[in-house]
């Protein structure tokens, strides 16, 4: 029978033979491509818009993008980590202040 396709198995492939001339018979294809290896990373290694990231959308749970970049020197880096957490803090605390005074305002307004 000189259409059937010529099987050829190994002693060691655990698959059937049918299976295994089917892997060989299948074009390979490419991996996919991860976001972080295209447009992500060409934004994360610019760095007005990772600092804009970070100061107005991400504050420290940007940090790893920061380390990730190739567009800050190590020093950097480090610089910007303290000044992010820092940052970071005084928002935290900002917005516990907020709570605490609407809590307070709110307790005050219950009270006949």
């Amino acid at each position: 029978m000189p259409d059937e396709p010529t099987i050829l198995a190994s002693l060691t492939d655990d698959q059937p033979p049918r299976v295994a001339a089917e892997r060989q018979s299948r074009p390979q294809e490419p991996p996919p491509v991860a976001p972080s290896d295209g447009m992500l990373q060409q934004l994360c290694d610019e760095k007005w818009i990772m600092l804009a990231i970070l100061f107005f959308v991400t504050a420290a749970l940007g940090l790893p993008w920061l380390w990730k970049s190739r567009g800050f020197s190590k020093p950097e880096k480090k610089f910007w980590t303290v000044v992010i957490s820092i940052y970071t803090a005084l928002i935290l605390w900002g917005f516990g202040a907020v709570m605490w005074w609407s809590y307070t305002r709110i307790t005050e307004a219950l009270q006949w």
